[in-house]
């Protein structure tokens, strides 16, 4: 799929098959992606009407992901963990939810989480030393959580689970 600046105004899903992602692409309600997904270029994802965003299985590709929903964005499967496929950098908006459920994810750069995220046992991984991992909401509930990074770290004190600040 690629976006150009237009918007879809039901929800999009993909048919459980291979699919590419490029560009912006904003939806009315919600979006799934059923099979693996590779990120073709710098990609934004976003319902304007706070529809979830749901990954059923791997999401890849050495490109930047934004996902801006009021809903809930799913990650089912591992994130950037393909040999050389890391993502340049991750984010979520403040509104919405999300929830890891495939143990790890991987960035080049940058991951930043603006809304909650419930995960069970779960490594985030950032390679390079200008990477930064942020969970900055206070209904952040990682479970076991494992961090490597070269760069820094920070959360919300008082988070049910705090990422640790340097």
């Amino acid at each position: 799929f690629t976006g150009s600046g237009g918007s879809l105004s039901g929800s999009l899903a993909d048919g459980g098959g291979a699919t590419t992602l490029n560009g912006t692409i904003t939806t009315g309600a919600g979006q799934t992606y059923d099979g693996a997904v590779t990120l073709g270029s710098a990609t934004v994802l976003a319902s304007s009407n706070g529809g979830n965003i749901r990954f059923g299985s791997t999401l890849d590709g050495t490109q930047t992901l934004a996902v801006n929903t009021g809903g809930t964005t799913t990650f089912v499967g591992a994130v950037g963990a393909g040999a050389g496929t890391a993502l340049a950098s991750l984010s979520t908006d403040a509104a919405g939810t999300t929830v890891i459920q495939g143990g790890s994810v991987r960035t080049s750069g940058t991951q930043t989480y603006g809304d909650a995220v419930s995960a069970g046992t779960l490594t985030l991984t950032s390679l390079n030393a200008g990477g930064h991992l942020q969970a900055s909401n206070a209904g952040n509930d990682f479970g076991t959580l494992s961090l490597a990074t070269a760069g820094a770290t920070g959360g919300t004190p008082g988070s049910p689970t705090p990422v640790g600040g340097a």
